[in-house]
């Protein structure tokens, strides 16, 4: 909430989403470094990069090599 307002404070929920996975991010490498950040990076990412914010279906990424899709 220090980078962005969030919406319900009239922040863009685009801003504030991307933030918020910076930040999980850096926190998950903080409290088990070296562990995998794919499902941030590559899952969630990917809908926010995308302007997905309702996830309409359907979803379709690719985790660890595996094809994923929520139809």
């Amino acid at each position: 909430m220090k980078r962005a307002d969030t919406p319900a404070e009239g922040g863009d929920e685009k801003a504030y989403l991307s933030a918020f996975l910076d930040v999980r991010r850096k926190a998950m490498r903080v409290l088990h470094p070296g562990h995998d950040t794919g499902r941030v990076d590559t899952g969630r990412r990917r809908f926010l990069d995308e302007g997905n914010l309702e996830l309409a279906t359907p979803l379709e990424w690719t985790m660890h090599g595996t094809r994923c899709e929520v139809a």
